[in-house]
């Protein structure tokens, strides 16, 4: 190291950590894995050369913890990665209903089903949307780096899902609730503001 900065559980480091939390969620959220694993080793770096951070010595005394800690962070990395598609699924299905039922209520579809008349504008919103595959349902083999993204950075990966999804499910729930009530609220209020036309 060249100067101890960056000592443990000192002020500097823990101001580093919650830094390079914060960055390497947000490179995640955007899918951004290169600049992910950037700002990791740049976080290594700097606890390396202006921190108190030597894992060498204890690795080469400790061959059997460091070979366990390296295989437990891919299992790790395995596991997390199918918990993680399962909420990439979801989102991905909850945006299609979305998509779907702002189309259906814009063309007064009832029927559950889009006209062959309409199929083409229909088409033309999932792609609009980002549903560009003949298959709604997200397909691993085109995802392949963003699982490897999941693997690899899974401890902050899954600590922003288990703070974000759940926690964003409840507020939508209580939302779809709301919605009657709050229309409710605005028809009443804009009853009689409507400019009528004489024929």
């Amino acid at each position: 190291m060249i100067f101890e900065f960056f000592v443990f559980f000192g002020v500097w480091w823990w101001l580093l950590i919650g830094a390079v939390i914060f960055i390497d969620i947000m490179f995640l959220e955007h899918d951004n894995g290169v600049g992910a694993t950037i700002s990791l080793i740049v976080f290594g770096a700097l606890m390396f050369f202006f921190g108190s951070w030597n894992p060498f010595p204890w690795m080469a005394a400790n061959p059997l913890w460091t070979i366990g800690t390296v295989l437990g962070y891919f299992v790790s990395g395995g596991v997390w990665s199918i918990v993680k598609w399962y909420f990439h699924c979801l989102n991905v299905r909850d945006k299609y209903n979305e998509v779907k039922e702002a189309f259906f209520e814009e063309h007064n579809i009832t029927s559950g089903k889009v006209s062959s008349q309409l199929k083409s504008q229909w088409e033309e919103r999932l792609r609009y949307n980002g549903f560009r595959d003949k298959s709604i349902a997200p397909r691993a083999i085109k995802h392949k780096a963003t699982i490897l993204m999941w693997m690899t950075h899974w401890p902050f990966s899954a600590v922003w899902t288990i703070l974000n999804d759940p926690i964003r499910r409840v507020f939508m729930s209580i939302y779809a609730h709301l919605t009657g009530t709050l229309q409710k609220i605005s028809d009443r209020l804009f009853a009689n503001t409507e400019v009528e036309f004489d024929d």
